[in-house]
């Protein structure tokens, strides 16, 4: 007979270097499914067996938490990487949007500055220029009387563009005066609009 006796066929992670003693009952261990009673470590040491057997129960008692532990890590660093390097579905940029307003419509101007919330909360104001050509009728929006005023002031800090046509202010007697905080004026809409075209902008009628 071997005195080295092979793993244990349960396949629980424990073997004796020496001969593997017949545990009597009752024995102080811990009872495993389909198992007699497991020795626990003080009960190594008690009955004289050598320190080999208690650090290699110790050892492969812990190694399937530990293997357990190492997958989890892996499969949830690669799906980290996985998602910073996926390439959205609208493309990595940079985007030019030009925004063209011409309705006195305030639910037109209050469209405006949600689309541009959206452009904002989704693709990053980092990756995208956005600008409003307001003229005609929809002057009006970038005036300080205007409902969206103050978001016109908080994203004209944030980069976004807002041009008032100045063909239309002198038609309808506005002042620049009267203009919101963070509106520009541009010599005409038409050439802006033209201008921006040429430039590659993308143009969204609103």
């Amino acid at each position: 007979m071997s005195n080295t006796a092979p793993h244990n066929a349960a396949g629980h992670g424990w073997r004796l270097a020496a001969h593997r003693p017949a545990w009597g009952a009752p024995r102080p261990g811990l009872d495993l499914p389909g198992t007699g009673p497991m020795p626990t470590t003080d009960y190594l040491v008690n009955n004289h067996q050598p320190k080999g057997i208690v650090m290699e129960y110790r050892i492969n008692h812990r190694m399937p938490v530990v293997l357990m532990l190492f997958m989890f890590l892996w499969m949830g660093s690669g799906s980290a990487l996985a998602a910073e390097t996926q390439t959205p579905p609208w493309g990595t940029g940079p985007f030019k949007v030009l925004l063209e307003v011409n309705s006195q419509r305030p639910e037109i101007w209050q469209r405006t500055i949600g689309m541009i919330n959206q452009i904002s909360h989704i693709v990053g104001l980092n990756k995208a220029k956005v600008e409003v050509i307001a003229w005609g009728p929809g002057l009006k929006m970038l005036l300080k009387s205007s409902p969206v005023a103050m978001n016109i002031e908080t994203q004209s800090m944030q980069g976004v563009e807002f041009a008032a046509c100045h063909q239309t202010m002198m038609a309808l007697h506005i002042p620049a005066s009267d203009l919101a905080t963070g509106v520009t004026v541009v010599p005409g809409a038409i050439a802006e609009i033209v201008k921006r075209d040429h430039e590659g902008w993308t143009q969204i009628k609103m």
